[in-house]
C-alpha cells in the first residue's frame, strides 16, 4: 500500500511542544508516531461511531415495531376478552331458558 505524508499548519510553537510533552508522556519514539497513532484512532473511533448510528437506527426500528406489536396485542386480548364475558353471558341465558323449558342440561349434554 502507497503511504502519503502530511503536514499540519496553524499549530503554535507552544501548542507543538504540548504535543511532543504528550507524546513523550504517553511513550511514543516520536511526534509523528504519536499523531500516526492518534489519527488512526480517530479513523477507527468514526468507523465505530458509523456502525453504531446504523445500529441505532435499527433498533429504533425494532422498537417502534415492538410497540406497535404491543399494542395491538393488547387490542386482541381485550377483544378476546369481550368475546368470552359475551359467550358466558349466552352460556347463562341458554341455561336459564333451558331450566324454564324444563331441559336438563345433562340430557343434552351441555
Amino acid at each position: 500500500m502507497k503511504k502519503k505524508s502530511l503536514s499540519i499548519e496553524g499549530l503554535t510553537i507552544d501548542e507543538v511542544d504540548q504535543l511532543h510533552v504528550l507524546a513523550d508522556e504517553q511513550g511514543f519514539d516520536s511526534l509523528n508516531s504519536f499523531m500516526l497513532h492518534n489519527a488512526k484512532q480517530i479513523l477507527v473511533n468514526s468507523v465505530v461511531d458509523q456502525y453504531q448510528n446504523t445500529f441505532k437506527t435499527y433498533f429504533r426500528d425494532i422498537e417502534k415495531v415492538e410497540n406497535a406489536i404491543l399494542v395491538k396485542q393488547k387490542k386482541y386480548e381485550k377483544e378476546f376478552t369481550s368475546i368470552l364475558e359475551k359467550l358466558q353471558q349466552y352460556e347463562d341465558l341458554i341455561s336459564k331458558w333451558l331450566e324454564y323449558e324444563g331441559i336438563d342440561e345433562k340430557e343434552i349434554g351441555v
